[in-house]
């Protein structure tokens, strides 16, 4: 066969064609981000981005394996993306097919960069930031544990 010329075995011939789908993938998720307003819409750009990937080169997107070493919050958005490219792939998003990919991915990625924005506006610990005053007036309204108990 013509490409065992070229490559040792399958396993060989597998990585190439791995290597030129990250390198694709790759220029996509920067054209996506070259445009982006913030950060936030770059997340959101970057989320869409990988999902028409997949949708475009579905065979390339199944050869990639995972590398979540970014900590947290990469893996939560990887797992957004790459499971959502999944189910549309596989086809178990049966409403949901590559034509209106863009427009799901669109929606789920705003709502985890708006989640994780929220979480941003949190002090460590879970108290609210001075700009959340909302949360914090609801909060002295809440009795001290303390006197719940006492008396």
């Amino acid at each position: 066969m013509a490409p065992y010329r070229h490559f040792a075995d399958k396993e060989a011939l597998l990585a190439a064609v791995a290597e030129y789908g990250f390198r694709e993938l790759a220029a996509r998720l920067t054209a996506a981000t070259a445009t982006a307003a913030d950060p936030r819409a770059g997340l959101a750009a970057l989320g869409v981005a990988y999902v028409l990937f997949a949708c475009d080169y579905p065979s390339l997107f199944k050869l990639f394996e995972g590398d979540s070493d970014g900590g947290d919050v990469s893996l939560a958005c990887w797992s957004l993306v790459h499971g959502l490219s999944a189910l549309i792939v596989d086809g178990r998003l049966t409403e949901h097919d590559c034509g209106l990919a863009e427009a799901v991915a669109t929606r789920l990625t705003r709502l985890l960069s708006d989640s994780l924005a929220a979480l941003g506006d949190r002090k460590p610990g879970g108290t609210p930031s001075n700009g959340d005053k909302h949360s914090l007036r609801k909060r002295r309204r809440v009795k001290p544990i303390n006197s719940l108990t006492a008396g």
